[in-house]
């Protein structure tokens, strides 16, 4: 499930809301245990792609850019969370990629909380919240 809401900042424009998936579809089960709001890159990947219209996830300039809007409590960011970015920032890249970080199998998130950025598995489970540049 997409939300369609969101907020225009200038530059960009960003989702409300995290991305939140639907794992089981069993209607038995009420929807609050049937979403989740943590995918793996690939699964915000595809939800950018299925949305259309330049939705995407945020490079790490635009995570920093858009933590000025929540240190203002303007933007509703998990700060006990991470979220993915799709490239690290220039000054990782060396002469073999982004430092430490290989993009067929480790992507970049960014902590809103700590301020804090990494890298790891893009098999592992984190939030997501696309942009569009405007």
């Amino acid at each position: 499930m997409i939300t369609k809401e969101y907020y225009n900042l200038g530059k960009i424009e960003i989702l409300s809301k995290d991305v939140i998936i639907e794992r089981n579809k069993n209607p038995n089960v009420p929807i609050e245990y049937r979403q989740w709001s943590k995918l793996t890159f690939d699964e915000a990947e595809q939800i950018a792609e299925e949305m259309g219209n330049g939705w995407r996830i945020p490079t790490m300039e635009e995570l920093f850019f858009l933590q000025q809007y929540n240190d203002l409590k303007l933007l509703n960011f998990d700060t006990k969370e991470a979220y993915w970015s799709s490239k690290g920032l220039e000054s990782d890249i060396t002469d073999t990629g982004y430092y430490g970080i290989s993009s067929e199998t480790s992507a970049w998130v960014y902590y809103f909380g700590s301020k804090r950025r990494g890298g790891i598995p893009k098999t592992e489970r984190i939030r997501a919240r696309l942009v569009r540049s405007v």
